[in-house]
């Protein structure tokens, strides 16, 4: 590596008198910040980056393992919804019941008796005009027409009075149509009342009970009364006959009880209707009334793995996730932000402190940006694309690459520095944990400090590749080491073991091939550059001694003396004895 010679101290003495803000221009503050904008962004956590929820369709296959960075809860709409279903399926069926349309019925019946009876006409066309008039005339026998044709205006008054009372009785129970019992199995057939009723049922009476018999234990709501009952309190309604004849029977010997009788049982009827709109309304405020199923989901827990098909749930989770990370992605980018500035401006104080006179050489610190700003993005998609295929992908990323660029190109200690923040940010971007983030920056770090110590007396091309594997074989102990720690399988130590090695020589094979596009941004010569110019059969020296042989021998004589004397004083002797060859060799002309 090129030395440091007295010459430079003098200029280095006369930046650091000068104040930083006054030898900084706008570009270098323009340069730093995009720099530090482009860290950040760079070494945010892929875990923690929103997940792209619109490549993710319902019972398709997931593109990608997906495991939750964060603990959080989710909103299991599936759960919810089966939740709802349940509730709406439970909450009683809506009966109307109706106890007032056939006591006026009733009263409208007798209404035409008294005036059939007032008719001017024989008895016989009375009796006959009954049949036809009343609405169940048909249905009365002949002795009980002339018995309400004969009997007194008192006697058909109380005939009334007590066929409305039984009536009201038996009404106000309520008799449901002979449907009823069908009506109750749609409505709540897929509840699990009915089908443990049905089961309890079953074992009671050793057979298949019938759907009336399950019917009797479920509730229905009665409206007006607004209250829940059960369906067997309704009549039947051969049970409503039975109660109008106890009724009827508990007349004692009233002498009209058979018309009583007879006129209560042709003109009762069902009085309980099914109400499918009140029905919906009550579901549907149950359902409403239902809290939202909340589920955790644990960090480090897998969501889904690739090629999984995406259910609801885990949909759910995937889009409670995204949601959570967007609003994580505020603080995390000003944690990041936070640990990238405090890592600059470490080195930017390194750099005046110890190496002032790098403050005006933009191209290098511009080849310093650029390395790091390459080995982070190729880290990034290792990284983000490798993690469904390879249990740490991380020990794939060529570090030293830049490690070895800025060693060779600008000075070993700052790309020690360099390499610490390569570690730093490269293990903040896995996001695997403290232990993990630890391991990975150790083999970071050892890997370009081999690859800094391996280049530290570089003088030919080829060492470059040399110390590519010298990081090959690092990674590779390292990556063993970090499998042993974490007890993996054999199978994935030797996947880790291949990463690092691949990692070590596309360092070998890379950076020979990267070196000349970084020496020319950074205007810089290096030892290989000095060491091919040293060469006495280059081109232009051949020529020099062709054309001018006296200058020429005269150029290395000097060469000579100038290398002694700049070892003597601690200067540059390689560059020194180059310049000394070319520093005549204008003279060609």
């Amino acid at each position: 590596m090129r030395g440091k010679g007295i010459g430079r101290r003098s200029s280095n003495d006369d930046v650091e008198s000068s104040p930083l803000w006054r030898r900084l221009k706008l570009h270098w503050w323009l340069t730093g910040l995009i720099f530090a904008i482009a860290l950040v962004w760079l070494s945010t956590p892929l875990k923690y980056q929103p997940i792209d929820i619109d490549r993710l369709k319902l019972d398709e296959p997931s593109p990608y393992t997906i495991t939750s960075p964060i603990s959080f809860s989710y909103l299991d709409s599936e759960a919810t919804k089966r939740l709802k279903a349940e509730i709406k399926a439970e909450t009683p069926p809506v009966f109307d019941i109706d106890r007032k349309s056939q006591i006026d019925d009733l009263n409208r019946m007798f209404e035409i008796i008294k005036r059939v009876r007032s008719l001017r006409v024989h008895r016989g066309d009375k009796i006959e005009r009954m049949a036809n008039d009343l609405i169940i005339g048909d249905y009365l026998s002949l002795k009980t027409r002339e018995i309400l044709v004969d009997a007194s205006e008192a006697d058909i008054d109380e005939i009334r009075d007590k066929a409305a009372l039984i009536m009201s009785k038996v009404l106000d129970r309520g008799i449901v149509p002979s449907q009823f019992a069908q009506q109750l199995k749609s409505e709540l057939g897929a509840s699990r009342r009915w089908k443990e009723t049905e089961a309890e049922l079953r074992a009671k009476l050793e057979r298949q009970p019938s759907d009336m018999e399950i019917a009797a234990r479920m509730p229905v709501e009665i409206q007006p009364d607004g209250i829940i009952i059960k369906g067997g309190d309704l009549y039947l309604w051969a049970e409503a006959l039975e109660a109008v004849q106890e009724e009827v029977d508990g007349l004692g010997d009233y002498p009209f009880k058979e018309v009583v009788g007879e006129i209560v049982r042709n003109l009762i009827r069902p009085n309980v209707s099914y109400d499918p709109d009140l029905t919906a309304k009550r579901r549907l405020a149950a359902a409403a009334a239902v809290k939202d199923v909340y589920r955790q989901v644990s960090k480090g827990e897998q969501i889904v793995s690739k090629g999984e098909r995406l259910t609801r749930s885990d949909l759910d989770k995937l889009t409670t996730l995204s949601k959570s990370q967007r609003g994580l992605s505020f603080t995390l980018v000003v944690g990041v932000a936070l640990l990238v500035v405090a890592l600059l401006l470490s080195i930017v104080y390194y750099i005046l402190k110890f190496e002032p006179g790098m403050l005006d050489e933009y191209r290098k610190l511009m080849t310093i940006c650029l390395s790091v700003l390459l080995i982070m993005g190729i880290g990034r998609l290792i990284i983000r694309y490798g993690s469904n295929s390879l249990p740490m992908p991380e020990l794939l990323v060529p570090t030293a690459i830049t490690s070895a660029i800025t060693a060779v190109l600008v000075s070993p200690h700052l790309a020690m520095l360099v390499t610490v923040m390569i570690g730093v940010l490269l293990s903040v971007m896995c996001g695997k944990g403290l232990e993990m983030a630890i391991g990975y920056f150790t083999l970071v770090f050892i890997g370009g400090m081999v690859a800094i110590y391996a280049l530290s007396k570089l003088r030919h091309r080829r060492e470059l590749i040399v110390a590519g594997f010298y990081v090959a074989v690092a990674n590779m102990a390292l990556a063993l080491s970090l499998s042993l720690l974490q007890n993996e399988g054999l199978n994935v130590m030797i996947v880790n073991l291949l990463s690092g090695m691949a990692s070590g020589l596309t360092v070998a094979f890379l950076t020979p091939g990267l070196l000349p596009f970084f020496e020319y941004i950074a205007q810089t010569t290096t030892e290989i550059k000095l060491l091919e110019l040293s060469d006495l059969k280059n081109p232009i020296l051949a020529e020099l001694e062709r054309v001018a042989q006296g200058t020429y021998y005269h150029s290395i004589n000097v060469a000579k003396l100038a290398e002694a004397a700049a070892e003597e004083i601690g200067a540059d002797p390689l560059l020194t004895r180059v310049g000394a060859y070319y520093h005549d060799i204008g003279k060609m002309r």
